[in-house]
């Protein structure tokens, strides 16, 4: 059998350098972090970016923060996780983003060094695992590993599919019954 790619999905408007992730959820719908040019506080101003696909269209960007570099993307259960690297006046920061229960990016620094660039996020099990490119011991750019264990049990979200049409049959029902079903589409 031979597998072709798919048509190409246009999910982006002109990118600044140093920074895209991907990552696929329990439905194989790809989640996408990347860097973008935004004009909200200026015309040249870049962006930490989320979007992903639900099953039908793409979902409208979210602006995570301005002026990073070097986003990656985590997903445990149906929880997305993105931490990229944001540079203040003396340092950089590594920034660990999740949503809270309103649904807003809450942003907290894990690591403060000049340089901290991080490389690869991995997500196996309950863990958050993190490559680091940084000078935190020394004037060296050496790689650092981190890791945080996500609680599944509180930290899960509902994935929310509306549904237009259900129906249940045989009627009346015997000891097994088939469920058909159609989601919404998302505008």
């Amino acid at each position: 059998q031979t597998y072709i790619w798919s048509d190409i999905d246009f999910i982006s408007n002109p990118s600044g350098a140093g920074g895209s992730d991907i990552v696929c959820d329990v439905l194989n719908n790809p989640h996408v972090v990347r860097r973008q040019k935004t004009v909200s506080t200026g015309p040249d101003n870049d962006s930490t970016i989320y979007r992903y696909y639900n099953g039908n269209n793409w979902t409208l960007p979210e602006l995570i923060v301005e002026d990073p570099y070097s986003q990656k993307i985590g997903i445990i259960g149906n929880e997305v996780f993105i931490i990229d690297w944001e540079k203040d006046e003396d340092y950089g920061n590594v920034v660990f983003y999740q949503k809270d229960d309103y649904n807003n990016w809450i942003g907290e620094i894990i690591v403060n060094a000049e340089v901290a660039n991080p490389e690869c996020l991995v997500s196996t099990g309950d863990y958050l695992h993190l490559v680091l490119l940084s000078n935190i011991y020394s004037n060296n750019n050496d790689i650092y590993y981190m890791n945080k264990e996500i609680d599944t049990a509180t930290n899960t979200r509902e994935i929310h599919h509306p549904l237009k049409d259900v129906k249940f049959f045989p009627n009346p029902f015997n000891d097994k019954v088939n469920i058909l079903y159609e989601t919404l589409t998302e505008e």
